[in-house]
């Protein structure tokens, strides 16, 4: 299998395990520093609106909601993910998942762009993560 989708379905299933409802936002905020930890790029990430947005990743959870894996459900003006079937979690993936899916995306948002400020060059939230990065003491 695709390492990429392996890390995807390892989120996925490790969010359901604990009850967490996976934005499109949170997923993202994610699968970056995962990477980033791995030194791996399964999926190329640009600065964008809110930080590192990645199209490769939209385009593959979209695929993979084709094939059935992965419901995208809308409420208002957010996505949400929700894995259908039960997934094997990939190994190498399972710590680093761990240490980050239980962070509020408050807290992603303010350690991504306080460790990675190239990424943040086309941010519509700056100020607003910088108010993030007071409160958890970090950039």
């Amino acid at each position: 299998m695709d390492k990429g989708r392996a890390l995807i379905l390892t989120i996925l299933q490790i969010a359901n395990e604990k009850n967490i409802l996976l934005s499109k936002t949170k997923l993202q905020k994610l699968v970056f520093p995962v990477q980033k930890e791995l030194g791996r790029e399964y999926f190329r990430f640009v600065p964008y609106k809110y930080g590192p947005w990645s199209e490769d990743l939209v385009r593959e959870v979209e695929r993979m909601a084709e094939e059935g894996i992965v419901e995208i459900e809308k409420i208002e003006s957010s996505t949400f993910y929700r894995l259908k079937v039960q997934a094997q979690k990939d190994k190498d993936f399972v710590r680093y998942v761990e240490k980050y899916i239980v962070l509020p995306l408050e807290y992603l948002l303010a350690l991504i762009y306080a460790e990675y400020p190239e990424m943040t060059e086309l941010s519509e939230i700056r100020e607003k993560v910088k108010e993030f990065q007071r409160w958890y003491g970090l950039g």
